[in-house]
């Protein structure tokens, strides 16, 4: 199925045309050169792979006997190969690193998918969805649905979307994977499509495809844990993030909140835009919407490390690995001094809460302010990076009818003469990890101190 043109007629709006000037991954092109790649073709790509999902689990109804209208599967691919289209249509710029420093400076979270449905509800984004729609016997309220992804729209149609197992995951891990230039996005998809199913208007996977499953957790776990969580990136990626806050904070960027009451405002926010205010700002000669200039010492100094590519070296790190049945042991953990295991997993547990909820509250902000004032050093030369990222599980049972869908990836097993599932696989392993890392990264002259005051804490 090609490009019609009425979905043409999308991607050549200003709001997606703006795509490919919104990089997929941020600065990771600053570690891995080639990563400089859009969100433009990753949403051509989305649209591509949306289709076969749908198409797949839609073919699967009719071999279990349901009956075939051609014109409602026509219809049903249309709107899954809009909706796909517009799925990252509200990112802000450097993707999701902008969309933190929304967050940061007072948007919601998961901003972009907020300011998405705001641009296809503006003037000049509805017309042409609307239009969209019509070309293929939908209307533009049914396109909305999917956007918001409401009960009205089948409940796997919606996990080809957004799920655990989506056309998005699947696209940008592979995307991803051959741009940084590493081999660990990769899995066997074709065969995964094959396996796909659809039993009670819900999206499984056949047990025989455990193995693929395998493939696609272990590349997820391996592409967050080498290249999306990569420490050089994290602090390129903390730099980037304060210098938006700051520019945020002029007024040089527009707020959530105003692109939120103005959609055309997004037109125009890209990282060429943002980079080209970095340059002034490294330049001293940045200036307020008024043409007053503006003088921020930290702004410069973090505004050159992002060009010169000077990054802030690693001052202290606490790393925690859930393991996925981790987050059981305490209910049943009576008395931990016969687990000392247990013990040290729920105390590891607790030490990383706590710093964690302490440095997003900033009650580490004056200790860190002394130690840059003594070394005459802007405070924003420490960068906290909080990241928490966990990788879900499977399960075999399957919901009942009009439960609300969890997030894990079903796999629906094949029955054995005594009425078991066969497979036993390493997805049972695999899936419910989560990793979560505290980086606090400062110039070289004052890590030792910064370091220091975090272990302190930690009682190192």
């Amino acid at each position: 199925m090609g490009v019609s043109k009425e979905e043409l007629e999308i991607v050549d709006s200003m709001p997606f045309q703006r795509l490919r000037r919104v990089m997929q991954l941020d600065v990771a092109n600053l570690v891995y050169p080639n990563a400089s790649h859009n969100r433009f073709a990753h949403s051509l790509g989305v649209m591509f792979l949306a289709t076969r999902m749908a198409e797949e689990a839609y073919n699967w109804k009719t071999r279990l006997g349901e009956k075939v209208d051609d014109s409602e599967k026509l219809r049903l691919l249309g709107e899954v190969r809009i909706a796909a289209l517009l799925h990252d249509i509200g990112h802000y710029a450097l993707s999701h690193c902008g969309e933190q420093a929304l967050e940061q400076t007072g948007g919601p979270q998961k901003a972009h998918e907020v300011l998405g449905a705001e641009l296809v509800t503006s003037s000049f984004m509805r017309d042409v969805v609307e239009r969209a729609a019509q070309s293929i016997g939908s209307d533009y309220e049914n396109i909305m649905n999917y956007v918001r992804k409401t009960p009205s729209v089948p409940r796997y149609i919606l996990q080809v979307l957004d799920s655990d197992l989506d056309a998005d995951k699947m696209d940008y891990l592979i995307r991803d994977s051959h741009h940084t230039g590493v081999a660990y996005g990769i899995f066997d998809r074709e065969r995964l499509f094959r396996m796909i199913r659809c039993v009670d208007d819900t999206l499984v996977v056949d047990e025989r495809g455990a193995n693929v499953i395998e493939s696609y957790l272990i590349a997820r776990y391996e592409m967050y844990n080498q290249v999306y969580l990569h420490k050089t990136v994290s602090s390129f990626r903390g730099i980037a993030r304060t210098v938006m806050d700051k520019l945020i904070d002029y007024r040089l960027l527009p707020t959530f909140e105003e692109i939120r009451n103005e959609p055309a405002l997004i037109v125009n926010v890209d990282d060429f835009a943002f980079f080209g205010l970095v340059q002034h700002a490294a330049n001293g000669v940045l200036s307020h919407m008024d043409g007053k200039q503006i003088s921020d010492k930290g702004l410069e100094y973090l505004s050159k490390r992002l060009l010169w590519r000077k990054r802030l070296p690693l001052a202290f790190q606490r790393p925690l690995f859930r393991r996925s049945r981790s987050g059981g042991f305490a209910d049943f953990c009576e008395n931990c001094e016969k687990k000392p295991e247990l013990a040290r997993i729920l105390k590891e547990d607790e030490v990383y809460q706590s710093l964690s909820d302490q440095l997003r509250k900033g009650e580490f902000n004056d200790k860190f302010d002394k130690i840059c004032s003594n070394h005459a050093l802007p405070p924003e030369t420490v960068i906290v990076s909080i990241q928490d990222v966990k990788i879900r599980g499977v399960s075999r049972g399957m919901p009942s009818r009009g439960k609300e869908m969890g997030e894990e990836i079903i796999i629906c097993p094949q029955k054995s003469q005594d009425g078991q599932g066969r497979y036993e696989s390493l997805v049972d392993l695999i899936g419910g990890v989560s990793m979560n890392t505290i980086r606090v990264f400062a110039p070289e002259e004052i890590r030792t101190e910064i370091e220091e005051a975090l272990a302190s804490s930690c009682g190192n």
